[in-house]
């Protein structure tokens, strides 16, 4: 992720439209990858690629986000063996669908925080 992830002041930086865009590609590579398999690999691994410079929506800008895990699978897509794609092609399904959700505004918004046991007892 580049130096625009990091956070200053404690505010998350906010996605604009072309960090939209980028994730909305990489969006329909994903989908594309379950219908035709290794014949849109490429295409997949450069959209995420591309998205791996994208800021996430907000609440979304961490490790175990949705976002985060599918920028990753689509960037070693390419050095996995057949089956092994083949596995994978049901968790970026999976992935694919919760971004989506997100997205469209369908899906859950910003994270619960955890209490804070120092506070709250």
């Amino acid at each position: 992720m580049t130096h625009r992830h990091a956070f200053r002041r404690g505010v998350a930086p906010r996605p604009s439209e072309k960090d939209l865009r980028l994730w909305g590609r990489l969006l329909k590579r994903a989908e594309a990858i379950g219908d035709c398999g290794a014949a849109r690999a490429q295409a997949f691994t450069v959209a995420a690629e591309k998205a791996a410079k994208a800021i996430a929506p907000m609440g979304h800008q961490r490790v175990d986000s949705a976002f985060v895990q599918l920028v990753r699978v689509g960037q070693g897509f390419l050095r996995l063996s057949v089956d092994d794609r083949r596995a994978a092609s049901s968790r970026i399904a999976t992935l694919t669908a919760d971004c989506r959700a997100v997205l469209d505004g369908d899906g859950p918004g910003r994270p619960e925080r955890p209490e804070r046991k120092d506070i709250f007892g």
